[in-house]
């Protein structure tokens, strides 16, 4: 069986905004006319000068806008957060939420750079997902989900952020 949502995978503006792509992301997936914007996330949750970051020119961000920032409170603050689970989830799990409409965030540790990044399932095909991968050298593949699940380049798959259509709006 095959699921894939109409989900469109944003590339992350600054190096350290992967979590911004993904929750504008997943808000545009559910709200595809009104969802809050890369720079408007990072504006509410870092600093409000960040609002000004574009696309087109993001080396004249402001420096305050270069960091990391915690995925669930953005998806919090674009009103999509269902629930986290520490670890990893099931393949059954995953099928259950994209056949329900609702695509999965999971935040992978790379212990070569000390750092988290952040990606989107939103499909699965025969025994593999689709990811949507918001660095700027990856984007959108599928992988076996066992492969996947022990090791997405490299890294550790420590934590699943289930979504949600913002209260009140029908799944698209």
């Amino acid at each position: 069986m095959s699921v894939i949502l109409n989900y469109k995978t944003q590339k992350q503006i600054l190096d350290e905004w992967c979590w911004a792509a993904v929750a504008s992301s997943v808000a545009l997936k559910y709200s595809p006319s009104s969802g809050p914007t890369q720079a408007f996330l990072a504006s509410q949750l870092i600093d409000q000068s960040c609002s000004i970051v574009a696309s087109s020119d993001p080396d004249a961000a402001p420096a305050v806008c270069h960091q990391d920032f915690d995925l669930q409170k953005a998806l919090m603050r674009s009103k999509n957060w269902s629930h986290t689970f520490e670890g990893k989830l099931k393949f059954d799990t995953i099928c259950q939420e994209i056949d329900a409409g609702r695509p999965v965030c999971c935040q992978i540790f790379w212990p070569a750079f000390e750092r988290s990044h952040f990606i989107t399932i939103f499909g699965y095909t025969g025994p593999k997902v689709v990811i949507g991968d918001p660095d700027k050298e990856a984007g959108v593949c599928s992988q076996d989900f066992s492969v996947f699940a022990e090791g997405y380049r490299e890294g550790i798959w420590t934590r699943s952020y289930f979504t949600k259509p913002p209260q009140n709006s029908p799944i698209p």
